[in-house]
C-alpha cells in the first residue's frame, strides 16, 4: 500500500478462557485482523510486546463488550476508534493510533513464518 488508509481498531481485554490477554483487532476488508497480546505488556499504556496472529474476527467486535458464546469467556473494551494504516506488507503493518490510551505509531512485524509477531512503538521519523 502506498497511501495512508483510515480504518477502525479495538483493543479488548479477554478473560475467562485460557490466560487473560488483550486482543488487538484491525478492520481490513470486511473482517478484523486479530492478534492476541499476552499480559502483562512490557510497557504500561502501550501495546508494545509480543503478539500472536489468530483467526480473523467479525466486525461486530469493534463495538462489543460482554460474554462470548460457547463458554469462551468475556471481553471488555479498553480502547477503540479510528486509526491510520501508514503502510503494510505481507509480514508487517505500520499504523498510527491518533488519540487515547494507546496513542502512538506502531510497527507490527512477523518474526518468521507462523503466528508469532512483535509489536513495537516507532518514532515518527522511522520509515519503512
Amino acid at each position: 500500500m502506498d497511501a495512508e488508509e483510515s480504518t477502525r481498531f479495538v483493543v479488548l481485554h479477554h478473560k475467562g478462557h485460557g490466560d487473560p490477554h488483550w486482543d488487538l483487532m484491525i478492520e481490513r476488508g470486511g473482517f478484523l485482523e486479530t492478534w492476541r497480546l499476552p499480559l502483562p505488556r512490557p510497557v504500561a499504556d502501550s501495546l508494545a510486546g509480543p503478539a500472536e496472529r489468530i483467526g480473523d474476527h467479525r466486525p461486530a467486535y469493534l463495538d462489543y463488550e460482554g460474554p462470548i458464546g460457547g463458554g469462551r469467556g468475556d471481553v471488555q473494551r479498553l480502547a477503540g476508534g479510528e486509526m491510520r494504516i501508514l503502510c503494510f506488507g505481507e509480514a508487517w503493518r505500520r499504523f498510527r493510533i491518533p488519540t487515547g490510551r494507546f496513542s502512538g505509531d506502531y510497527l507490527l512485524e512477523r518474526n518468521a513464518d507462523g503466528p508469532l509477531w512483535v509489536l513495537s512503538v516507532c518514532r515518527a521519523e522511522d520509515d519503512r
